[in-house]
């Protein structure tokens, strides 16, 4: 993270929760917990906190928090290890496009089906102009197995596209 970025999320804090909560002294030592995360979970991280507690929160919180990236980070990891192939894993298939090099989302804001396209190799090689799943979006867009698209495609405008299942 940024040095501007952490500020930036600082002075929301002490405009939240007054300068007192969050003297020099606190943000230091929250940097240290802090500064190695992105900057987009620092900001996530901040708008739960503003969202949701009345009272300032603890250098313990933000460990949580942290925690919680970093399990995320771990998990996504290994799904991503598990979803790639190679020529030995050939008759392996990838868990999250099931062999399609893409696979489906679900924006509730919406209402509508999304397209990415997969980071296992089915996806490098697909052809399709599908955008790149990217880790922001993991707050907005819920994974779909593609049996639910078939189910639910009448109940909402799909975009990208929507290529035979």
């Amino acid at each position: 993270m940024t040095n501007e970025q952490f500020q930036n999320q600082m002075t929301r804090l002490q405009n939240t929760y007054g300068k007192a909560a969050f003297s020099t002294e606190r943000c230091t030592l929250i940097w240290k917990e802090v500064g190695e995360i992105p900057d987009h979970w620092m900001s996530r991280i901040v708008d739960k906190f503003i969202g949701d507690s009345k009272q300032s929160p603890m250098i313990p919180d933000f460990r949580e928090e942290i925690s919680r990236y970093r399990s995320w980070e771990n998990e996504k990891r290994k799904n991503l290890e598990q979803c790639v192939r190679t020529d030995e894993d050939s008759e392996k298939e990838c868990n999250y496009c099931f062999a399609k090099g893409y696979y489906f989302t679900w924006k509730k804001s919406a209402k509508m089906f999304y397209i990415f396209k997969c980071h296992c190799n089915y996806g490098i090689k697909d052809e399709k102009k599908f955008p790149q799943f990217r880790e922001e979006y993991r707050y907005d867009y819920v994974w779909i197995s593609p049996d639910s698209v078939i189910k639910h495609k009448k109940e909402a405008e799909v975009v990208s596209g929507f290529p035979e299942i």
